[in-house]
């Protein structure tokens, strides 16, 4: 015992740290429950001191405790944490009731005082102590999951309470306990990857570079045929040779050699190039087979993305931009969600699928369940079908019931973006219908689609998460439905409370047919709410929804069938909407001088560069870009009418510099629109 502490006040005091969901971490919540139980019938007795440690009759049983309880022992048959043990740290924690009474001789304290702060001690950990304890290969893995974003909240101080909401998982720091004692929701005897995430978490959050640390760690695999730098150099080629030619000029060979790149992306760890070249592919394949999907906006915007990427992985490959080759799944134990909708789809690189949203109220966060085939497989897998098929979970009807139902699955595999792994080993438990769970994000006030359009839409190289585009909308009016015969779809408006509107927004496909008439003849009541996703579209922002619900009725558009007839007239679709039949009115002077100078750069990568083509436009609209302020892309758009001057005026210039030039022009272009897009509609909304 130290001088001025003594050894029983001392762990009185550390025991006042533990709270109930502390000691559900150090044994579980059913054993806690007991423990409860017998305090009020079991005599705890204070027999003994030995060094740094207390012996306590509980019982007909001896507890031994040390400080850090997570040491403790007891003379039971039972292992680990015991109710004895749970018993004594309840009665001790007490501060000096009956439950706890000294034998003579040993010496108590009236005050504990007030225990230290945890965070020095997590701080002062260095890199070589922390691998000695948890191993280099679990340091590591942290390190890069930390690095992909994986978010670490800390909650307290003392004990240092560090959350990982992803994982459902939270761990405590003691002070002056150790490695040994800090505990975890995960119940691992040792060292855990939680432990070392929630380390390196609160070490990040309070200054230390995990991004620049993990970037360190990503280098290619060895015994790649080809480095990283010579992927990375091919790939640059084959963009700049895709450009110089024009699309026009693009062949078979061409969507061979991309499909080849995207095989050594993944034999030098570049998954996330590797995704986009295979894009890259499906949209040039797709202008190859003079399909009606193709489109030179989508395929020059994909090239223009992967040589984006080439330059940040050459300069900096940091986790973020290298990606993951596959989605990792973590086991977080029992989970309970409420279904709030499903929707079919189709993407243009070839898949169809089914996905089902969940709202899991105690993370506060939406999760997914998909399942998806590539097109051709259409005959085999309809998600039609799949939406009233077994599962996706045993104890779950079809995917139709999930959606529908609060629901608990025991155990839940989840990845870092909420997806949820159908394995036939989760179990489902039907609670009941979903209802509206606590804490669901309903916007009444489209002025916060703006932030959430920021977070769908404002990064080009964030990983598919389409969680931040999803949006629960309450509107105060409905406007009539109109179809738009130029961009085949169906647009109806919405309005909130201060008459700011947003349009509901479907495409006609053969899939949607049922939609587009259900939503066309759909009378809403007060309160009707829907459930939807934020689009992009001519500059505006959309939303297309899949669920509407009117009290307990619930329809997922793309799935249920129509339960409204269509309506026999339709009015336009209003100004205020600001998206107008797919032309350019209501836009602004920027937004038109953008589009058009998107639109040149389109025809000049279809053509080819070293096509005959007068440049004055181009001139003229770079000179407009400066006076306007938009310094980047007039810069851009400068250097590329210099470099095509200089190879239209010397048969020794190198094509590969105005086609560099294009692709970097085009990348700011399409980044300023979606900016100028999200800006104008904070602007329409203010």
């Amino acid at each position: 015992m130290d001088g001025q502490r003594p050894l029983l006040t001392r762990i009185r005091a550390q025991l006042a740290l533990f709270d109930d969901a502390a000691l559900e971490a150090l044994a579980n919540r059913g054993l806690l429950r007991r423990a409860y139980k017998d305090l009020d019938t079991t005599a705890v007795t204070v027999i003994g001191e030995t060094g740094d440690t207390l012996q306590l009759a509980v019982g007909d049983a001896t507890v031994t405790l040390p400080d850090a309880p997570q040491r403790a022992s007891c003379t039971c048959p039972a292992g680990g944490a015991c109710r004895h043990i749970l018993v004594a740290i309840l009665a001790m924690r007490s501060g000096g009731r009956d439950a706890v009474a000294p034998e003579p001789g040993i010496t108590d304290s009236p005050s504990a005082g007030s225990p230290a702060s945890a965070l020095p001690e997590v701080l002062a950990l260095d890199d070589a102590t922390l691998q000695k304890w948890a191993g280099k290969p679990l340091f590591r893995k942290a390190l890069r999951r930390l690095a992909n974003g994986l978010e670490v909240v800390i909650e307290g101080g003392a004990p240092l309470t560090i959350a990982i909401p992803a994982l459902q998982i939270t761990c405590r720091w003691f002070p002056g306990a150790g490695f040994d004692g800090m505990l975890c929701g995960c119940h691992a005897a040792g060292p855990c990857e939680h432990r070392v995430l929630a380390i390196l978490g609160v070490q990040a959050r309070h200054g230390r570079a995990i991004v620049a640390e993990a970037a360190a760690m990503l280098e290619a695999a060895s015994g790649a045929p080809r480095t990283r730098a010579e992927v990375l150099a091919a790939v640059g080629g084959m963009l700049h040779e895709l450009v110089i030619h024009g699309f026009s000029c693009a062949a078979d060979a061409t969507v061979e050699r991309m499909q080849t790149l995207a095989v050594s992306a993944h034999g030098v760890d570049l998954p996330r190039l590797e995704r986009l070249l295979e894009t890259l592919a499906e949209e040039t394949r797709l202008l190859l087979a003079r399909s009606a999907a193709a489109d030179t906006h989508n395929l020059l915007g994909a090239a223009a993305q992967a040589a984006a990427l080439r330059l940040a992985l050459a300069a900096r490959p940091t986790a973020r931009l290298v990606g993951e080759h596959r989605s990792r799944y973590d086991d977080i134990g029992t989970l309970e969600l409420a279904g709030m909708g499903a929707r079919r789809w189709r993407t243009r690189s070839g898949y169809v699928g089914l996905t089902v949203y969940f709202w899991d109220a105690v993370s506060h966060a939406w999760a997914t369940w998909s399942d998806a085939r590539p097109a051709e497989q259409a005959e085999q897998f309809d998600p039609a079908r799949r939406y009233l098929a077994d599962g996706p979970w045993p104890g779950c009807a079809c995917p139709g019931e999930a959606a529908r139902s609060r629901l608990r699955l025991m155990p839940a595999w989840r990845n870092a973006i909420g997806r949820l792994s159908g394995r036939a080993a989760t179990q489902a438990l039907i609670i009941g219908d979903a209802g509206w769970p606590a804490g669901l994000p309903i916007s009444t006030d489209w002025r916060a689609l703006t932030d959430r359009a920021l977070t769908a839409f404002g990064d080009g190289f964030r990983d598919g998460d389409e969680r931040g585009a999803l949006v629960l909308l309450q509107p105060a009016r409905w406007e009539d439905a109109s179809f738009d015969d130029v961009r085949q779809e169906l647009v109806r408006p919405v309005f909130d409370a201060d008459d700011r509107g947003v349009c509901l927004v479907l495409p006609y496909t053969a899939e949607y047919q049922g939609a587009i008439a259900t939503l066309e003849g759909w009378r809403p009541t007060p309160g009707t709410r829907l459930l939807g996703l934020l689009r992009l579209r001519a500059g505006a922002i959309t939303v297309e929804p899949f669920t509407l619900y009117a009290g307990t009725t619930r329809i997922n558009l793309t799935l249920d069938a129509p339960r409204c007839p269509p309506q026999t007239a339709a009015r336009p679709c209003s100004p205020l909407s600001g998206d107008d039949a797919g032309d350019d009115r209501g836009h602004s002077a920027v937004s038109r001088l953008l589009a058009a100078l998107a639109a040149e750069l389109e025809i000049l990568a279809e053509s080819g560069l070293l096509a005959a083509r007068r440049l004055d436009t181009l001139r003229a609209d770079a000179a407009r870009l400066h006076a306007l302020g938009l310094t980047a892309c007039a810069e851009a758009l400068g250097a590329l009418l210099t470099a095509l001057d200089a190879a239209r005026g010397s048969a020794d210039a190198d094509p590969a510099l105005p086609a560099a030039a294009l692709l970097r022009a085009y990348y700011l272009l399409r980044w300023t629109m979606t900016l100028d897009a999200l800006l104008s509609a904070a602007a329409a909304w203010r």
